[in-house]
């Protein structure tokens, strides 16, 4: 089906007229603050998710070819809303809202959108959103393109449904659409799952233009990635999976994938195989929701992990074994309610562990069988009490992250952005911290030496909102970060925000 998008009504929030804030060169504490914000209704369990992206359009009669900074963020919903970013003058501009319908789901959602070029008539690679949907606690799903090369006029910015033909199972949700590189056998790799029995899988899929669809080719198992001595192992979720190159010796020299999987952890494969290859698996710790009985099976879910990037650093030479060179690959993804992990994954198919940021400090409540593992969070971090959390709150949910850095700083500036749910959006300074550029002059340990430099929170109507999701985009020396926020997530319905940070003079891997 091809629609038109529309704007709708907002759930009887208004968007406010967007303000211009004028931005002098200030240091990051006097920046730090949200520089632009906007807020509107939306389903709390299953919205707030970004994508930012800067893509081209052809604007008005003359058809002139122009780029602009395009933001989509979900509602919970049927719909993603588009604003799009000034870095001139760090104006948010609400643009519209698209909606997605699939033949089989009355009310589907639109999960993780992400921007693309695709051939979508044959004309050529154009501008798009792609956006994954799904339908909670039925089977099915599908995939909506929304064509962005003529956005500014309304009528010809168009929303495709139904893209999605699997021919290789009988697929369930869809999570997330990616684009491989050239060298992989296949164009897309595809997050779903099967039915009967349970698989979740990676379809590695081409696209067709004449039908302007996604089709899958073949199917690629998620193995498990977690093993637990005292319970089953979960199968792992696939959820986002992004491209990297990987240069560490010859047997890695092309782009690899990893792909964050809600229970498990982090896999890394090879697309450049017909049937994909599991590199490595990086298995989280688990989190919190345990629930015991005597005479049953302890009941939990692990390592639910969603957003990973990946910092690239410089070289470290080792003369004593004939100068080779290594070059440094630090992995950073959030871990739900544990806050954030840091491996090293210079060599892909041995990744070592180099830290974990813990953002559960709180104890279990409960004594005995029956004991009560819900996470609590970590608390104000401008206070050294440990208070109880408000029940449902699920404070410390970690969801997004980025990474930024300057290296020609000495050592490199390392900023890490974590968007932690009611602990609110941090910013990470581990410069000293980690230094994986080389070693500092004095060869310690800097293990001691790291610090949370900003820590920001953000409120609607007088509610404190919980920071969700999080992506960062770099223009010049400068990287901004774009958070969403939601209400508690046990509520139906409520507002979802979205802020834009300024953090000067770094640049985001």
């Amino acid at each position: 089906m091809v629609t038109s998008a529309s704007c709708r009504a907002c759930g009887g929030i208004i968007i406010p007229a967007v303000v211009l804030l004028c931005l002098s060169s200030l240091a990051l504490a006097d920046t730090w603050d949200s520089i632009e914000d906007a807020n509107f209704s939306g389903n709390q369990y299953s919205g707030a998710k970004l994508a930012v992206a800067e893509v081209m359009f052809l604007e008005g009669d003359s058809l002139q070819e122009e780029s602009t900074l395009l933001v989509a963020i979900t509602d919970g919903l049927d719909a993603v809303r588009l604003y799009s970013f000034n870095t001139g003058n760090n104006r948010l501009t609400f643009e519209d809202e698209v909606n997605v319908e699939v033949d089989s789901i009355d009310d589907p959602i639109a999960w993780s959108p992400i921007f693309m070029d695709l051939d979508v008539a044959g004309d050529g690679e154009e501008s798009c959103l792609v956006i994954p949907t799904m339908a909670e606690g039925t089977e099915g799903g599908s995939i909506s393109i929304v064509r962005l090369t003529e956005r500014d006029q309304d009528s010809l910015l168009v929303v495709i449904d139904n893209c999605f033909k699997c021919d290789n199972g009988d697929h369930g949700n869809v999570y997330y659409v990616a684009e491989l590189p050239s060298s992989a056998v296949w164009d897309y790799a595809i997050s779903t799952e099967f039915a009967n029995p349970l698989q979740h899988v990676i379809l590695l899929a081409s696209f067709d233009s004449d039908s302007s669809r996604f089709d899958d080719d073949s199917t690629f198992t998620v193995p498990y990635l977690y093993y637990g001595a005292r319970h089953a192992a979960p199968k792992a979720r696939p959820w986002v999976t992004t491209v990297q190159r990987f240069r560490y010796g010859s047997e890695f020299d092309g782009p690899l994938c990893y792909t964050t999987c809600h229970n498990g952890g982090v896999l890394i494969w090879d697309p450049a195989d017909s049937n994909a290859t599991t590199v490595s698996r990086i298995a989280a710790s688990q989190h919190g929701g345990w629930e015991y009985e005597p005479g049953e099976d302890i009941d939990g879910e692990l390592g639910d992990v969603h957003r990973a990037v990946v910092l690239e650093g410089g070289s470290s030479t080792f003369s004593d074994l004939g100068s080779i060179q290594v070059e440094s690959r630090l992995l950073f993804f959030s871990n739900r309610t544990m806050g954030f992990i840091v491996c090293d994954v210079s060599k892909p198919d041995a990744p070592q562990h180099v830290w974990q940021w813990d953002c559960d400090t709180r104890p279990c409540e409960g004594t005995g069988i029956d004991p009560d593992w819900d996470w609590h969070g970590s608390g104000n971090v401008d206070d050294d009490t440990i208070s109880q959390a408000d029940a449902g709150s699920f404070p410390g949910e970690t969801f997004g992250i980025g990474v930024a850095s300057n290296s020609s700083d000495d050592p490199p500036t390392i900023h890490v952005y974590l968007a932690g749910g009611v602990d609110g959006l941090r910013l990470f300074d581990l410069s000293e911290f980690l230094d994986p550029f080389g070693e500092d002059t004095t060869g310690d340990s800097n293990f001691d030496d790291f610090s949370i430099d900003s820590y920001d929170s953000y409120e609607v109507d007088d509610f404190e909102m919980q920071a969700f999701d999080l992506q960062t985009f770099t223009e010049g020396d400068d990287t901004y970060v774009f958070t969403s926020w939601r209400k508690n997530r046990e509520d139906d319905d409520g507002p979802i925000g979205l802020t834009v940070h300024l953090d000067e003079d770094v640049v985001s891997d």
